[in-house]
C-alpha cells in the first residue's frame, strides 16, 4: 500500500484535522507520529493525513525496490519536468520493445 520512511520526524506547527479525501499513487502523506508514508498503486482510496508532496509517476516503481536502510533523497520538480520524464521513459521503452522484436522476429 504504501512505503513508510523514516528520518526526522515531520510535525505540524498546529495540529489540524483533514476531512479525507481521495488520494493518487505517489502522493505522500505525514501521519501524527511524523514519519512520512509514499503511497503506492495498491494504496487505499481515500486518506485524511496532510499531504506534503508527491512522487513524479515515473519514480514511485523506485520505492516498490527499497530495502531497509535505503537512502531517499526528494528533489522539487515542475509538471512539465515530471511529464518530460514520464515521455522520456515512454519512449525508451518503445525502442527496447522494437529491438526485442527485432531479435524475437
Amino acid at each position: 500500500m504504501g512505503v513508510r520512511l523514516q528520518g526526522p520526524v515531520l510535525g505540524l506547527v498546529k495540529p489540524r484535522e483533514m476531512i479525507s479525501s481521495a488520494v493518487n499513487t505517489g502522493v505522500v502523506q505525514v501521519p501524527a507520529a511524523g514519519q512520512p508514508i509514499v503511497l503506492l498503486p495498491s494504496r487505499q482510496s481515500v486518506g485524511g493525513y496532510p499531504r506534503l508532496a508527491a512522487v513524479a509517476a515515473v519514480d514511485v516503481g523506485r520505492f516498490t525496490q527499497l530495502r531497509p536502510g535505503d537512502t531517499v533523497r526528494f528533489k522539487e520538480i515542475t509538471l512539465a519536468t515530471a511529464h518530460a520524464l514520464h515521455l522520456a521513459r515512454e519512449r525508451d521503452l518503445k525502442l527496447i520493445r522494437m529491438g526485442l522484436t527485432r531479435l524475437t522476429g
